[in-house]
């Protein structure tokens, strides 16, 4: 496997859409990370008891946030997909986000993507279109991931 991190994020800005990589799928307990170094993906943590991850999430390759990893992405698609897929994705909002790490705290946003391929949310642009479709998406989760 070579580095994901490195892959191309395919951005089109006249399209709205890039390249994700999938680390933890929708449905999961399991928050996974990619890592470079060992070119493979490893557990985290876990989510508590009666939670799981409302999107699939990942980051964008070739990116690099604030608190330097790839910018985090959560896209919506019709089901889970499975850990390490690339996926073309077409942008529709942000989710700001702070992350607390040793006492430091620092910018952690999370772009909100829709799954090119996906059948259910073909006609979404932004995240005004989504309606009811949005899964809820609490704090206690935005603060696990």
């Amino acid at each position: 496997m070579s580095d994901l991190t490195a892959l191309p994020h395919g951005l089109d800005a006249k399209a709205r859409t890039c390249r994700a990589v999938i680390e933890s799928s929708q449905g999961a307990r399991g928050k996974y990370a990619y890592e470079p170094e060992l070119q493979a993906f490893t557990l985290k943590r876990l989510l508590r008891a009666g939670m799981s991850f409302p999107l699939d999430f990942g980051f964008v390759p070739a990116t690099k946030a604030e608190d330097g990893d790839p910018l985090d992405i959560m896209v919506l698609h019709d089901e889970p997909l499975p850990m390490g897929v690339v996926v073309e994705v077409r942008l529709i909002g942000v989710i700001e986000a702070e992350q607390t790490e040793e006492g430091e705290t620092k910018r952690n946003d999370r772009v909100l993507a829709v799954a090119v391929q996906s059948l259910s949310f073909a006609a979404t642009k932004t995240t005004g279109d989504l309606g009811a479709k949005l899964p809820r998406l609490g704090h206690d989760l935005l603060d696990a991931v």
